[in-house]
């Protein structure tokens, strides 16, 4: 009975699936990142790994229904998913003199191919929060039952996107690398924080002296 409080009292973010996603993907794993931006552009991946078999799982967290319909507007990152590919639109302006002010002369559309996606990609939600028939056909979906064993369920495996072995050394040395620089600094900054306290700690000290 105790285990089933402390388990309804644990809020549910994002922070904690991902905890326990690197819980759950622990061996044969290449490389794990989260909250990584590893594809094209402003597209930031929840939680990536790589197997050491070289294919490569992208997991979208959501943790409100809201939250998985906004993901749908993500146009480029979803083209990019079920067809390799994204489209852009450019629009050149000519001034319009009689209204004296600037106007669409020509709209250009241009499809680019890109192939730099995962080899498969979930969805990751709160039980029963959506169903299989909500997601993309090139989607799995994936249960996290938050009871007093925090597991996951896998509802719909995902299909393979693609079969290629992408090479992600380049991205991820340069991911790793500014990780560890942002760690350093944070360290850096800790210590003096650290310092200040041991010198008010020491001030404070000496003002209780002289009152005493």
């Amino acid at each position: 009975m105790l285990e089933q409080q402390k388990s309804s009292q644990i809020i549910l973010s994002e922070s904690l699936i991902i905890d326990h996603l690197n819980r759950k993907y622990i061996s044969n794993i290449r490389y794990k990142l989260s909250n990584a931006y590893i594809f094209k552009g402003n597209w930031e991946s929840d939680f990536f790994l790589q197997r050491d078999n070289g294919y490569c799982y992208e997991f979208e967290i959501k943790i409100s229904r809201s939250d998985f319909f906004n993901d749908k507007k993500k146009v480029d990152k979803h083209q990019i998913l079920s067809e390799a590919k994204y489209i852009t639109n450019h629009k050149t302006y000519q001034f319009d003199k009689e209204k004296h002010k600037p106007i669409i002369k020509e709209e250009i559309s241009k499809v680019h191919d890109y192939n730099f996606r995962p080899n498969k990609f979930f969805y990751v939600v709160p039980e029963n929060m959506i169903t299989v028939d909500e997601i993309p056909k090139y989607a799995g979906l994936i249960y996290f039952c938050q009871d007093k064993y925090q597991k996951f369920k896998t509802v719909k495996e995902a299909p393979f996107i693609h079969k290629n072995k992408l090479k992600f050394e380049d991205v991820l040395c340069n991911k790793f690398y500014n990780y560890w620089l942002n760690s350093k600094i944070k360290i850096k900054e800790l210590g003096w924080e650290i310092s200040d306290l041991k010198e008010e700690i020491i001030r404070l000290k000496k003002d209780k002296e002289i009152l005493f």
